[in-house]
């Protein structure tokens, strides 16, 4: 649809617009997520690196997982339009969330052993969350979101170059 007059002419390219929307997002999303995870980094606990390490940032049409030894948590697969930030090993969950104090027995043996000592049950006391995922989500939200946006904006005016409007 085009409006004409004698020194303006508007174009609008909705369709457009939507399309290249529509195919940028999760690129958008994943420049947010990978933002996150950057932030996130320099505050995750480190006693041997690993859980850092595990850390990545996923779209529905990239990510930046990397298979590392040990065992390792369910990969995240985001729905299109989504990202997420997560982490691949198993005891992320515990160190951002904490853990009651609780008492481990063995499960297939009679007895547990930890170098030389040998003991039926041990006590756990439990330990603190860290939070350090939902801390950085709480200060890095509205600069997320803006990342996003000019990722956005930065692939429509790519693939428009003016934006939809002519003068």
């Amino acid at each position: 649809m085009a409006l004409k007059s004698k020194n303006v002419r508007i174009r609008w390219n909705g369709q457009a617009i939507v399309k290249t929307s529509d195919r940028s997002i999760d690129d958008a999303m994943f420049v947010g997520a990978s933002y996150v995870l950057a932030a996130t980094l320099p505050r995750v606990p480190r006693v041997t690196g690993r859980l850092a390490q595990s850390g990545y940032a996923v779209s529905a049409t990239k990510s930046s997982y990397v298979r590392a030894g040990g065992k390792q948590r369910k990969r995240v697969r985001p729905k299109h339009g989504e990202g997420a930030v997560a982490f691949a090993s198993m005891l992320a969950h515990l160190v951002e969330s904490g853990v009651q104090a609780h008492t481990i027995k063995p499960r297939r043996k009679k007895a547990l052993r930890f170098g030389n000592v040998v003991v039926r049950s041990v006590r756990h006391p439990g330990m603190k969350g860290r939070r350090f995922l939902r801390k950085t989500w709480a200060a890095e939200k509205e600069r997320t979101a803006e990342k996003i946006v000019k990722e956005l904006a930065k692939r429509q005016e790519k693939a428009d170059g003016t934006g939809g409007i002519d003068l």
